[in-house]
């Protein structure tokens, strides 16, 4: 509890320069600095203010009681909105990333849900671009970056004089102004292949269904397409049979009409073989009555 407590004076061995005839101290100050960001997270309402001053004053945050067995379990969509609103909240403070997502791990959330709530924010940022732009007061340091002399105060280290003038940078970098919490519309400055990988995912999402609906369209029209193929094929095959039959009933009629033909030349070659043979035929029954008579008159 030294690093939350009050700063002890320095000893003889820092006012001495001991420090400075350690060839190990920078070792050991980053495995020291390695230790802290890797210290478990802390639950207790009293240990979460006391770990909290070492924010500023503007980034600090109400501690999180768990809820007692008086309180109402929320839902999972209530939970996760209520986590999303806390994010938003944070960031609208000037929180970064992952100063956000480190408060919330040591109040007691999952990871996961964290990652979730962010990018959800993010997305909903990118898609409804009415926040103000909001410098941050306090720029995140980069891991194996080392500790400036204010970081090194607030965790209530010491190092001597020509250490700390090792480490003090020459020029510090401009802050840029950023989004809350990294949402909404870019301002000047601010990382373009961010907001460019956020509005690509956002646009990936929206022409996925895009994508989706034009599949379904196309899929119609093949049916369609197929429902017209075999329509065509049977009205063809319609055709076919038509003609078909057109075809047989011209080939009867024409044998009708030869077969009519035949029998009209035989009906003409009938009536003239009757016609001669009734004229013999007249002649050999007048003879006979001729004789006939002759006869009965001999009789007589």
């Amino acid at each position: 509890m030294a690093l939350f407590g009050k700063k002890k004076p320095a000893t003889e061995g820092h006012k001495s320069g001991l420090f400075q005839k350690r060839p190990e101290a920078s070792k050991d100050l980053t495995h020291l600095r390695e230790s802290l960001e890797s210290r478990p997270p802390v639950r207790g309402p009293l240990l979460q203010r006391e770990q909290q001053s070492n924010y500023p004053a503007e980034h600090r945050e109400q501690p999180h009681y768990a809820p007692t067995h008086t309180e109402q379990p929320r839902s999972a969509v209530s939970q996760q909105e209520y986590l999303a609103e806390r994010v938003s909240n944070l960031a609208a403070k000037g929180l970064s990333q992952p100063e956000i997502v480190k408060m919330l791990k040591t109040q007691g959330y999952n990871e996961f849900d964290i990652e979730k709530s962010i990018t959800h924010s993010i997305k909903s940022g990118v898609e409804s671009p009415e926040f103000p732009v909001k410098e941050r007061s306090v720029k995140p340091r980069e891991k194996g970056e080392p500790l400036y002399p204010q970081e090194i105060e607030r965790h209530g280290l010491r190092l001597p004089e020509a250490e700390l003038k090792r480490r003090i940078p020459q020029s510090q970098p401009p802050v840029r102004p950023s989004l809350p919490g990294g949402f909404g519309r870019p301002a000047p400055g601010v990382d373009k292949r961010e907001v460019e990988a956020l509005i690509e995912e956002v646009v990936a999402e929206k022409w996925e269904g895009v994508e989706n609906r034009l599949a379904e369209i196309e899929e119609i029209v093949k049916r369609f397409e197929s429902r017209i193929a075999s329509l065509e094929t049977r009205v063809n095959q319609i055709r076919l049979e038509e003609t078909n039959k057109d075809k047989e009933i011209s080939s009867k009629i024409d044998t009708y009409k030869e077969s009519m033909s035949d029998l009209s030349s035989k009906m003409e070659g009938m009536e003239t073989v009757m016609k001669n043979s009734l004229s013999a035929l007249l002649e050999t029954t007048r003879s006979l009555s001729d004789v006939v008579e002759s006869l009965k008159k001999r009789e007589r």
